[in-house]
């Protein structure tokens, strides 16, 4: 019921409860969220007014359903003011401590034995997909206070008269809560699964360092080098084109010797 996308805005009016203090309501004791399904992606707002110009915003999540409501303050809303939100973040951006809750993932393994060469980054042509998700999904797990199990399966999923199996049919009958290998957009699948959009480039770099081959070598000069030998500048340049000067020396003396050749032969 409180899954996404639906938004929840509940009121409720504390002033009345101030004022008659002695009367018991229903709706005053909060530990009513505690049995509640409301997990990390709904979006439940509670606002409490508290004086006539007054209201408090709260949102209420439980990381898992073995964990405690957890209450954001989202801000307040007065007269003179206005809505005034003390963070403008998504849920995701706002919830990434789950508190150590347990997750269940699939890996959808074509070779039995990718399960020993998840992160040694040997045979990367064998389920390369699986390999890399993998990697990712350990990521995820770590940013959001989390832990994780897996269980494998040799295929993504088949439709068997309405019934799924491999990777698919564990997350429509609800035995793991989110796909740990990545697969293709098909319009048979659209109305089983729900695809997250992958916002990271699709690529990878591999590093590696060797190190300095001579670390005791020193890269500081502290006076000016001698050279080896009394070699001026002229000299220099003049020995690196060496073969272009002669070059050009044979071809001027060739030039001029036909040019002779041929004021001789008009002269004639």
């Amino acid at each position: 019921m409180f899954i996404a996308p639906m938004k929840w805005l509940l009121l409720q009016d504390r002033r009345m409860l101030i004022d008659n203090a002695n009367i018991t309501f229903t709706y005053d004791n909060l530990e009513i969220f505690e049995d509640l399904a409301i997990y990390p992606d709904s979006d439940v707002v509670f606002v409490r007014r508290f004086d006539s110009d007054f209201l408090q915003l709260t949102s209420v999540y439980r990381p898992s359903p073995q964990r405690t409501v957890i209450w954001e303050n989202r801000g307040n809303w007065t007269i003179k003011n206005g809505l005034q939100m003390s963070t403008f973040d998504v849920a995701s951006a706002r919830r990434r401590n789950l508190q150590q809750s347990h997750l269940k993932s699939c890996l959808v393994m074509t070779n039995p034995d990718t399960i020993n060469h998840l992160t040694d980054f040997k045979y990367n042509m064998i389920d390369p997909i699986t390999k890399v998700n993998y990697i990712w999904i350990l990521h995820l797990v770590n940013r959001m206070n989390a832990t994780i199990s897996f269980d494998i399966s040799n295929n993504w999923g088949r439709n068997n008269n309405g019934s799924w199996d491999g990777m698919i049919g564990m997350l429509q009958r609800h035995e793991i809560d989110i796909g740990g290998t990545s697969m293709y957009m098909m319009a048979n699948r659209i109305h089983i699964l729900e695809y997250i959009q992958l916002y990271t480039r699709t690529g990878a770099l591999k590093l590696r360092e060797y190190g300095l081959m001579y670390r005791d070598e020193y890269r500081i000069y502290i006076k000016k080098p001698t050279c080896s030998s009394q070699t001026g500048f002229i000299t220099i340049g003049f020995t690196e084109c060496y073969f272009a000067i002669i070059t050009m020396g044979y071809g001027a003396l060739f030039s001029i010797i036909i040019f002779t050749l041929e004021l001789l032969w008009h002269k004639r």
